[in-house]
């Protein structure tokens, strides 16, 4: 049973190494399958230790290394996966691919002073491991922008097959000296979704926590945080596959109503599926639209 990965997310067109955790033994895994196209994973080999059993002895693994690839055109979002092993195939796992830089984080960032610096744009993974975790990020602005922070966590634990309890992550954007500018708990689901427009040059604060204080070491999250339009909805949702069809994108960063055409593969099977759409020469993150032949 797979309980989570670390850093939880991956770059598009870069190969990166993470710690899985499970329940019950992953020794043994010879190969990861991920769902769609343009991510491979593999197992990273266990280096034997001195202390190890003999080959006699059956090990006992709950946690291994894996390494997943994204191609260059890999399309954003989240992928399933699983890792086979000599007990079985395990439940199924979940990866983030986004486009910016993957950060992980630094376990002692649990207050303001301590906040851990990183640069803009990018993709903060981290965990709410403990109770009154707060995890604080600190990033400047060298002028007027407005950025995305979106974030990836309760909807990756409610495909986990033996989580018995849910996190529930909370954000808050903080000027450095701690005032609160703006906050946001549920948007998709439990996760939160924050478009902010900073007028000031200077350093900030993102605060990440879970809103009743609690904690497990398999909450795991990742924010996306950047500033390019975010796209929240494709109109109309129906695309027919193999046909052009104009439609116009909804979010963040973006004019009215602003205009796109997507031409899903013929093959597409019927349901929702995901485009990754363009504006301006510019890649956005991925949107869900449904496939549909009537």
């Amino acid at each position: 049973m797979l309980m989570s990965l670390k850093p939880a997310a991956a770059q598009v067109g870069a190969t990166t190494e993470h710690e899985l955790s499970a329940r019950y033994n992953l020794a043994g895994a010879t190969r990861v399958i991920v769902s769609g196209t343009g991510v491979t994973g593999e197992i990273v080999p266990v280096e034997a230790k001195p202390t190890d059993k003999p080959a006699d002895k059956k090990p006992n693994l709950p946690k291994i290394k894996l390494k997943f690839t994204c191609a260059p055109d890999a399309l954003p979002g989240v992928r399933d996966f699983r890792v086979f092993t000599p007990q079985g195939a395990s439940t199924v796992g979940q990866l983030v691919v986004g486009r910016d830089p993957v950060v992980a984080e630094n376990p002692d960032n649990d207050t303001r002073e301590k906040a851990q610096v990183v640069s803009l744009p990018a993709m903060i993974c981290g965990t709410i491991e403990k109770a009154e975790d707060l995890d604080f990020y600190r990033f400047k602005i060298d002028a007027p922008t407005s950025l995305v922070f979106a974030v990836q966590s309760q909807r990756l634990l409610n495909r986990l097959h033996d989580m018995q309890t849910r996190v529930d992550p909370l954000i808050t954007l903080r000027t450095a000296a701690g005032g609160v500018l703006a906050t946001s708990d549920n948007h998709y689901a439990g996760d939160p979704l924050l478009f902010h427009n900073f007028t000031e040059p200077g350093e900030y604060l993102l605060e990440v926590r879970d809103v009743r204080f609690q904690g497990n070491g398999d909450w795991t999250y990742a924010v996306e945080v950047h500033s390019r339009p975010f796209v929240t909805q494709v109109a109309p949702l129906m695309l027919t596959p193999g046909e052009a069809t104009p439609v116009n994108l909804v979010g963040f960063n973006l004019p009215a109503n602003a205009p796109a055409t997507f031409t899903l593969p013929a093959d597409t099977p019927a349901g929702l599926t995901l485009v990754s759409p363009t504006f301006g020469n510019q890649a956005l993150n991925s949107a869900v639209v449904l496939a549909s032949r009537l």
